[in-house]
This record gives C-alpha cells, structure tokens and sequence, in this order.
C-alpha cells in the first residue's frame, strides 16, 4: 500500500511506501478517472477554503483530465448531496455562495470553455441549476449574458461573410468588427482576487459568509 501520494501535474503519482529497505519513492501513471477524483476532492478543499488562487489553478488545468461537462456535473452532484445531508441551513448556504463564486470566476476569465456550438450544452446545464438553486443571481445574468453573446457571435459571422462577398479582401475585413466574448481574462489568478467577493455580494446578498 502507498504512504503519502504527491501529484505531479502532468498526473503522475509519486507514492512513498515503507519496507524492509525504508521509505522508496516510485511513480505511478494515474488513469484518467483517479486524476479527475482526484482534482475534485482538491477543488471541494479549496471552495470550503475559499481558496481563489487554487480554484483558477483548477480551471487553467482540468482540460487535460476532464470535459468542462464533467467538472460541471461533479460540482453540482456534490451540491445536491450537500442539500441532502443539511437540508436548508447554514452549511447549504456556504457551499451556495462558494459555487457561486467559481462559477461567476469561470464564466467571466474562461467563457470559452462554454463556447460549445450548436447548443452550447454546458452552458445551458449552469443556466439549469442556477434558476433552480439560485434565481435571480449574477451567476444567472452572467450566463445569459455569455449565451446571447455566443448567439449572436455565430449568427453575426455567417451573414457579414455573404455581405462581403464580391468585395476587396481588405474592405470585408473591415465591414466585420471583431466580438469580445465576456470579460477580459486578467494576466494571472493574483488580478481575479478581489472578483469573488464582489461577485459573490451580488448572488448571496442575505447569505452568511463562510466561517473562518
């Protein structure tokens, strides 16, 4: 059996064991399924904590082990066993603020990981949970904001390609302005700090905040 188990980003286990010949340090290849259970333990840690630098950490990294489908429905599953466990107390309302948090951090510096045409599927399976846990929340306006945005993007492009059908390359460039999708991402985790907490007043404005 293994001892302390470090993970490597690129998703190599490093497992301390005892024997006869003392502690021996080995690496062991993690398959895809123990490195997402994995990730997701850390990213429940880091909620609880309200760790905002290892939440970006995560979304910089979970495409290399995950589908933002699969980190959305690990996410909300637990949520759903939370509300299960606690019903509607103070804890539910903590992890409720927690998600909100990183949802409103992932829709605003990674939009896109939602831009997943023709029906953009995970961003209509936050847009399902948000108006059944958190109506009305910025969680909420920060996702129909990004798919109106997703929306027009991709009915805008067809229709300025025909118009400028016929036309010098260079003036189609122009007749077609670029769309920015959501807001721009910040040069690292450090600029996103102050995000959470006033993202999070908007979604939980009579919430408890989460204990020390």
């Amino acid at each position: 059996m293994c001892g302390n188990i470090r993970i490597e980003p690129s998703g190599e286990a490093w497992c301390a064991g005892g024997g006869r010949k003392g502690h021996q340090i080995v690496p062991k290849k993690l398959s895809r399924t123990e490195l997402l259970g994995h990730e997701d333990r850390q990213l429940l840690l880091a909620l609880q904590r309200r760790d905002v630098i290892s939440i970006c950490s995560f979304l910089d990294d979970y495409r290399g082990f995950a589908t933002t489908e699969e980190v959305l429905d690990l996410l909300f599953t637990e949520y759903g066993y939370i509300v299960a466990a606690c019903g509607d107390d103070d804890t539910v309302q903590r992890w409720k603020l927690a998600i909100s948090c990183m949802l409103e951090i992932w829709l605003d510096y990674y939009g896109d990981d939602f831009c997943q045409l023709p029906e953009f599927p995970s961003l209509m399976k936050i847009l399902q949970f948000v108006r059944q846990h958190m109506p009305g929340s910025d969680v909420e306006l920060r996702a129909r904001r990004n798919l109106q945005q997703f929306r027009r993007l991709h009915t805008v492009e067809p229709e300025a390609g025909a118009s400028a059908q016929g036309k010098h390359p260079e003036a189609a460039q122009e007749q077609v302005p670029a769309l920015t999708v959501g807001t721009a991402a910040p040069s690292g985790p450090a600029g996103i700090q102050a995000v959470p907490a006033a993202g999070a007043e908007g979604s939980a404005r009579a919430e408890a905040p989460l204990g020390r």
